[in-house]
């Protein structure tokens, strides 16, 4: 499941649009004014962990939690 964030070129509103899966054509089109000349924004990656605990440290870096099997 994704979650999609979109802007309309012609309206400047920004909506999602939540797919199972890929997205198909003409999925990506403005609530508001029904346009498909739209540009995806970037969105963020939302994580299945506990929000509990201490933060990360900014000397961090970008890898991989300890748990995952990435790291």
């Amino acid at each position: 499941m994704a979650l999609y964030d979109f802007v309309c070129a012609d309206c400047n509103q920004t909506f999602e649009v939540f797919s199972i899966g890929f997205l198909k054509a003409g999925q990506e089109e403005c609530p508001r004014c029904g346009s498909h000349n739209v540009d995806q924004k970037f969105s963020s990656f939302l994580s299945g962990g506990s929000s509990s605990g201490p933060s990360p440290s900014p000397s961090s870096g970008c890898g991989a939690p300890a748990s995952s099997p990435f790291g």
